[in-house]
């Protein structure tokens, strides 16, 4: 059954299904639970299972944990979920269980559908270094001469894919992190500092054994002098038309003036908040950011034409195979408006620069008409 409209899973690949990129091929301690009831949660597998190995009398065969694949942007059930115990044997003998016909004539039941059983890969999950609300933490089981209380700490694994997580029931609680201890903290012996920030048993070092531990004081925080704020401050950055104290730019100088006259926020921060008004201080004489550089005009050798002839093998100097032609860009030429057509006139660019339409080449032209009419 394809959940992806369900789940709005559509534009994700096709392990998001069903898990089947998760099937591994040789028995694992990971179960692989497929097709599930999206109704189903790991709280739901694990008692199941849990159930299943009470009444077949075998308490090795009751799982470690269930773990529910789930979307992380839906945050809904993808259909499948890991099992893990504590062996690979266990595992195999649950699997012969759970896939036994004469046992299961329609197949493993969890809630309202059958489960598709298979051995889940290894590598789906991947250790971490520290909890979050997509990682799991793993009960480890203790052995026989380790007793209920003497097992390894437990462990910290993802999911392998980024765009899913697993939550995983039962969750152990992690020990909590045993202080530094002030000898550990101040000793120049790295191995006594080792032990002291994980937290292992004292008894490696006989020195730190007849210290109490003591909370750690932390320096005190250095203390500045106040920047003095004369009467008039307006906090006004003019050449940056900016309101240091409101951190807004305006389109002009006097709007910005004109905020700092009449704004209600930019008057209760004046009243009620010194230290915006120390960082608008520092804002406006301290950070002054530098103007930026004017641009240069661009020559041939620096502008798009030298920058097109380079790659043309030229590197400066006349153009042309042998070096003999002009060193010298072309002059863009324009002609005076109103002179009449075929005048002949044509002045350099730079003198028909004025207002629109030509101002100053008409009022050449106008002063050529004249002294051609009064003599």
């Amino acid at each position: 059954m394809d959940l992806s409209f369900i789940l709005g899973t559509s534009g994700q690949s096709s392990w998001s299904d069903t898990g089947s990129s998760d099937v591994s091929d040789t028995p694992t301690p990971l179960l692989l639970l497929r097709d599930l009831d999206l109704a189903a949660t790991s709280e739901s597998i694990f008692s199941t299972l849990t159930d299943l190995a009470k009444a077949l009398d075998k308490p090795d065969l009751i799982p470690i944990q269930a773990r529910m694949i789930r979307s992380k942007t839906t945050h809904a059930s993808l259909g499948f979920a890991f099992v893990e115990f504590s062996s690979v044997e266990a595992a195999q003998a649950v699997v012969a269980v759970l896939t036994d016909k004469s046992l299961y004539p329609s197949g493993f039941f969890i809630l309202t559908k059958a489960a598709t059983v298979a051995f889940g890969s290894v590598s789906a999950f991947v250790s971490a270094y520290a909890t979050s609300q997509f990682t799991v933490v793993v009960p480890t089981p203790a052995t026989e001469e380790e007793g209920q209380d003497g097992g390894a700490p437990p462990r910290i694994v993802a999911y392998h894919h980024s765009s899913a997580y697993a939550v995983g029931y039962p969750v152990p609680k992690l020990a909590p992190v045993r202080p530094i201890t002030a000898v550990a903290a101040a000793s120049d012996d790295p191995l006594a500092a080792f032990y002291a920030d994980i937290g292992d048993d004292t008894s490696a070092n006989p020195s730190a054994q007849a210290s109490e531990p003591a909370t750690h004081t932390p320096d005190p925080i250095p203390s500045y002098a106040l920047i003095h704020i004369p009467a008039h401050e307006d906090f006004i950055d003019r050449r940056r038309r900016l309101c240091c104290l409101c951190r807004r730019v305006f389109p002009t100088t006097k709007a910005a003036l004109k905020h700092s006259m009449h704004s209600p926020k930019h008057a209760a921060k004046l009243a009620s908040d010194p230290l915006a008004q120390q960082v608008a201080m520092v804002l406006k004489y301290t950070y002054r950011h530098p103007p930026p550089p004017k641009k240069q005009p661009k020559t041939l050798e620096t502008g798009i034409g030298g920058q097109l002839l380079a790659k043309l093998g030229w590197s400066g100097g006349g153009l042309g195979r042998s070096g003999e032609g002009i060193t010298r860009a072309i002059e863009a030429v324009g002609y005076t408006p109103g002179a009449g057509v075929g005048a002949g006139i044509a002045v350099p660019a730079e003198m028909m620069a004025g207002t629109a339409g030509g101002a100053a080449g008409v009022d050449k032209a106008l002063e050529i008409t004249r002294k051609r009419y009064l003599g």
